[in-house]
């Protein structure tokens, strides 16, 4: 069985996911399509609106037949472990192609970026080293970088859109795999990845449509009626919800103890602590914490860290145990799982409480996390088995 992959969020699941999963199966002439999806917290470092089962039920409705949860250890990281994580996993299932949405679709060559960076790591590490020395942060070092090295040859790759960046890092991973896949870039349509307003009928962009739902306002338009009805009488997380339990924290913890977390550099725990003891609000600690250093993203990714306690010795111990949950499968993907499941590298857990000792404590602790400002904690790892339509 040919099989088509998408790595997603799905934060809320809506019309522009749906136009790609039923474009991906299309263009790729799959007769299967596995999603590899982040959990309840995702890569810029904040929960996702809705749980990890509900935001798998919505993709399923809409045509996945395999729904896989990308650890937590990838999905809250940079564009590039974010990448690596799950195109790991995609590889395992011997995925023969990858569909993902990007601002120049088809327009740019992400294999022949991939391959030139490759042939020319040296020359890129160099530069940017120099730059470092120079004091510019490391996200604006890469991309300075690449306009200096490709500008001539590909003057619309742009990794300033988010799309693009994670395209390529799709492509360096891909092409850095044991089986490579066939790379099927789409033309993102209506919104833009980060627009804050919805403007197009039919399409607006997550960030727009989690606005809309946090402020009670009517998002129908811009998502399947699937999605509609997984909202109706359910929590929405925002980082606010968590604030108490950072903020707690953050006012009763050393600077040696967060020192010794993931991601907490530089010293940066003394202004994460002193600037807790000023604000009142997760928006407003973030707002004086944040510097043109010291980003959004990366600061939400330490706040994460802080809440379940992640130390870098553990970090690095789930980084080299990955593993496929399975969130949910259609009978044509629990026909293509049994198929491939004995040629899979990693182990796979349909049940936590059958799982390999140790490999799933920090995604049981993210998902206790997540539920705790709700009073939810048996909803849970235990307690949701695997989705079946």
């Amino acid at each position: 069985m040919k099989a088509v992959g998408i790595i997603a969020e799905f934060n809320p699941f809506h019309n522009g996911h749906r136009f790609i999963l039923n474009h991906a199966k299309h263009k790729s002439q799959a007769e299967v399509l596995i999603v590899v999806m982040s959990g309840n917290f995702l890569q810029r470092g904040e929960p996702a609106i809705i749980t990890k089962w509900q935001r798998t039920k919505a993709a399923l409705a809409a045509g996945a037949d395999l729904v896989i949860e990308l650890p937590f250890v990838s999905a809250i990281e940079s564009a590039e472990n974010f990448a690596s994580g799950a195109i790991n996993l995609l590889h395992d299932f011997r995925c023969d192609s990858l569909c993902f949405g990007t601002e120049k679709g088809e327009a740019l060559p992400y294999d022949e970026l991939a391959a030139f960076y490759h042939q020319n790591e040296d020359s890129f590490n160099l530069i940017i080293k120099k730059k470092l020395e120079d004091n510019i942060p490391y996200g604006i070092a890469v991309t300075q970088t690449w306009e200096e090295l490709t500008a001539s040859r590909w003057p619309t790759f742009d990794l300033r859109q988010p799309n693009i960046l994670l395209g390529f890092h799709y492509a360096l991973a891909n092409h850095n795999g044991e089986h490579p896949m066939e790379l099927l870039p789409l033309n993102r349509i209506g919104a833009n990845h980060n627009d804050a307003t919805a403007t197009d009928e039919s399409f607006a962009s997550g960030t727009a449509i989690r606005q809309l739902l946090l402020r009670g306002e009517k998002s129908n338009s811009y998502i399947p009626l699937s999605t509609q009805t997984l909202l109706e009488d359910t929590d929405l997380h925002s980082w606010e919800d968590y604030w108490p339990l950072l903020h707690y924290q953050l006012c009763i913890q050393s600077p040696e103890n967060i020192a010794k977390l993931h991601n907490i550099v530089e010293g940066i725990e003394y202004r994460l602590i002193a600037c807790a003891k000023k604000a009142s609000s997760f928006a407003e600690w973030l707002s004086q914490v944040k510097t043109k250093r010291y980003t959004t993203n990366r600061i939400q990714r330490m706040a994460l860290s802080i809440l379940i306690q992640l130390t870098e010795d553990e970090f690095s111990y789930h980084q080299q145990h990955p593993y496929h949950h399975v969130l949910g499968m259609t009978k044509k993907g629990q026909a293509y799982l049994g198929h491939y499941k004995k040629v899979l590298r990693y182990p796979l857990i349909s049940t936590f409480s059958k799982a390999p000792a140790g490999i799933t404590k920090l995604d049981e602790r993210a998902t206790t996390l997540y539920q705790l400002p709700f009073n939810k904690l048996d909803d849970n790892d235990y307690t949701n088995g695997v989705i079946r339509v």
